[in-house]
């Protein structure tokens, strides 16, 4: 698989920047839940990622966290295997971030 076929690769801040305050489906686990996009952060730090570095902020009602690949659907990407990290809990939900570099 070339890096222009894998949809991860060709995954820019830009894609998530248009969601931020909508919901993803997410599995972090536990079943599908909605996932809210808080932000997306463009890294300062140099990245081999075309366009620069990036992490999104992802809110979700989560009980147990815990870090690795998790199932999320991007409508424009579809369903993706994506990498997150519990950064602190927000009352019942858990605010994970996914960073791109």
């Amino acid at each position: 698989m070339s890096v222009a076929d894998d949809p991860i690769a060709t995954l820019g801040p830009e894609d998530f920047e248009a969601l931020v305050g909508q919901t993803l489906t997410a599995d972090f686990g536990e079943g599908p839940v909605a996932a809210r996009v808080i932000s997306v952060d463009r890294l300062r730090s140099p990245s081999p990622r075309s366009g620069g570095g990036y992490s999104v902020w992802l809110n979700a009602p989560v009980a147990v966290p815990s870090q690795g690949n998790f199932i999320i659907e991007l409508p424009t990407h579809g369903t993706l295997s994506l990498f997150c990290c519990p950064r602190r809990r927000e009352g019942n939900d858990i605010v994970y971030e996914l960073v791109f570099n």
